[in-house]
């Protein structure tokens, strides 16, 4: 696809926007704010960003909220002192104001031991990296496909022993056991019924699988799906080439600024609603 189609395709997907005003920013962290890294805890959120973060949330009259996988415990410590808006876990934890106590989901017995025997199974090998946070299940294979093959093929014999209803959510770096409830567009939805993000336009920025739902939820709101990065299919119509892309595109001061934004992929490679 040559330039001129690119544009002529951006166009056509902002013009509707053209004239709105008010504005909801939803972001997730890792690899769309961060770098991704083979162990989370060791992210860490520069002053430059925070700053950022700040003062977009000002100007945005507080519509503005972190969608993560993490816990908002660790979305705390990445942005500490600082309390935001937050959905944690996919949507299993949800901080609507700031200065509300951080909530946090609790670990099921059947999650609990599953951690247990799997930090057996797998604690010969060093490129494997076990998180339990609450519900979720997630297990770091770093970009080794050799690993994130056994730790798969491991969560798929899983699945058949847990409590109700779980899914696997594969990436590039590991894999996670989500209870099917969990979705970042639900959590992105709930906001958006709320103050200040009711009667705004919602802007998503995430940068794997588990933002695709996110992605499409937000399209049908009639908003602004961006992911970073290059990938397979998705639902974004938008992409930002990288985290430093990202920071930038947030930084114009004409923020959003439509215009600079690239269409994510040719419209036969879209995933199908």
């Amino acid at each position: 696809m040559d330039r001129s189609q690119s544009a002529e395709r951006r166009d056509s997907a902002i013009a509707p926007l053209a004239e709105t005003r008010d504005w909801a920013l939803f972001l997730d962290i890792d690899g769309t704010l961060v770098e991704l890294v083979d162990d989370p805890s060791a992210a860490a959120i520069d002053a430059s960003t925070r700053e950022l973060l700040d003062r977009l949330d000002r100007h945005l009259g507080g519509a503005t909220a972190i969608v993560s996988g993490r816990t908002i415990a660790s979305i705390d410590s990445l942005f500490w002192p600082t309390k935001r808006r937050a959905a944690g876990l996919y949507g299993l934890e949800v901080r609507s104001q700031p200065a509300e106590p951080a909530p946090a989901a609790v670990e099921p017995a059947a999650i609990a031991g599953l951690a247990t025997r799997w930090n057996v199974e797998f604690g010969c090998y060093p490129g494997i990296l076990i998180e339990r946070k609450g519900p979720v299940l997630s297990v770091n294979t770093g970009h080794d496909d050799t690993l994130l093959q056994l730790v798969t093929r491991a969560a798929e014999r899983a699945l058949a022993s847990l409590p109700g209803q779980y899914r696997i959510v594969a990436g590039s770096a590991g894999i996670e056991l989500l209870p099917l409830e969990a979705h970042k567009g639900d959590a992105i939805r709930n906001f958006m019924a709320m103050a200040p993000f009711a009667l705004r336009t919602p802007i998503f920025i995430g940068d794997g699988e588990p933002d695709e739902h996110a992605f499409f939820v937000v399209n049908r709101m009639g908003g602004i799906s961006i992911r970073v990065g290059p990938g397979g299919p998705t639902h974004a119509h938008f992409q930002l080439d990288d985290v430093a892309a990202v920071k930038a595109w947030l930084s114009d001061p004409a923020f959003p600024n439509l215009e600079t934004l690239e269409t994510s992929l040719d419209p036969s490679d879209r995933r199908l609603a």
